[in-house]
């Protein structure tokens, strides 16, 4: 708090925050966000996102990004940052991955009013320091929500013989950190029964995401999901990884793969996956790395024309 301000003793003090003040007196800020070119649909004097109770803010800084997109980790609380002769940029001091699978309209599931989000992860990792500024370690924030069929019913919470691992971060005897989340739905017990009737299987709509932040900050992310639904994902709203569903009749259908007009649908649901994830591979970000399937019934490498 500023304690000099202010010399009449009429409370008006203000709280330094480190990136800027914040008078508490009009709840507001008295300068704007650092980095609120990166969050234009909020005003550039809003604090988090206007999300106070999932997300902080401590200082503004802390992760660093350059311009190809390559993220580190470095105590460094300046705006810019040069490290090995590459320049660096400061976004925040809390990366936030959001992670949605979902199914697009267009689908070849064969099933009315199926498309929508059936999964979502948000998992933050903020730096910490101690009351004397040292760096004190990483905390993690975790949200799960699980999205409905049809629009009514709710997927379950897990799914037989996987395990669900909520949001973590820890550090390893070397120093490096290693965090993550595994999580698990499928078709609400209610008309689970539809699902395997018509299909002769239901879809384990998976998502595993396992990070690295080795001595020198560098961040790694390795990702796993299902051949289906499709899946996106963001680090602090900005898209960095994407994956279009493959064929359901190819990837997991086993009683409407041999009909001839189905085989027509499913050619090409599967075409347009194939099209779509040679253009999402050119686009991800360099830190992300696609570590294979988790889930997927049918090999792949039968149906579809990309390596995977």
């Amino acid at each position: 708090m500023q304690k000099e301000e202010f010399s009449d003793g009429s409370g008006l003090q203000e709280y330094d925050f480190g990136a800027r003040f914040y008078d508490v007196q009009l709840g507001r800020w008295k300068g704007i966000d650092a980095h609120a070119d990166r969050y234009y649909p909020w005003s550039p004097y809003s604090y988090t996102g206007n999300n106070p109770t999932n997300l902080v803010d401590l200082d503004g800084k802390d992760w660093f990004q350059d311009k190809e997109e390559n993220i580190i980790w470095n105590n460094s609380r300046e705006n810019e940052l040069i490290k090995d002769g590459v320049e660096y940029r400061n976004i925040g001091s809390t990366l936030t991955f959001y992670v949605n699978s979902y199914i697009p309209e267009g689908h070849d599931l064969l099933m009315p009013f199926a498309d929508g989000k059936k999964l979502t992860n948000i998992y933050s990792i903020t730096g910490n320091y101690d009351k004397d500024g040292k760096f004190s370690g990483f905390s993690t924030k975790f949200d799960r929500r699980t999205g409905k069929s049809f629009g009514l019913f709710q997927g379950q919470d897990k799914v037989e013989g996987q395990v669900n691992q909520n949001g973590y971060i820890k550090q390893l005897s070397d120093g490096t950190y290693v965090g993550g989340f595994e999580q698990h739905t499928t078709l609400n017990k209610v008309i689970l029964w539809g699902m395997q009737a018509l299909h002769g299987r239901a879809v384990d709509v998976a998502q595993d995401l396992r990070l690295t932040i080795d001595n020198s900050g560098k961040l790694k992310v390795d990702i796993m999901h299902g051949t289906y639904p499709s899946v996106e994902m963001r680090v602090n709203e900005q898209e960095v990884y994407d994956f279009w569903e493959h064929s359901f009749i190819f990837s997991h259908s086993m009683t409407m793969e041999h009909d001839p007009s189905n085989t027509v649908i499913a050619n090409d649901a599967q075409r347009r996956s194939d099209e779509m994830n040679t253009i999402f591979r050119s686009l991800q970000a360099p830190y992300i790395h696609f570590a294979g399937f988790s889930s997927a019934p049918v090999d792949p490498r039968t149906y579809s024309k990309i390596p995977w």
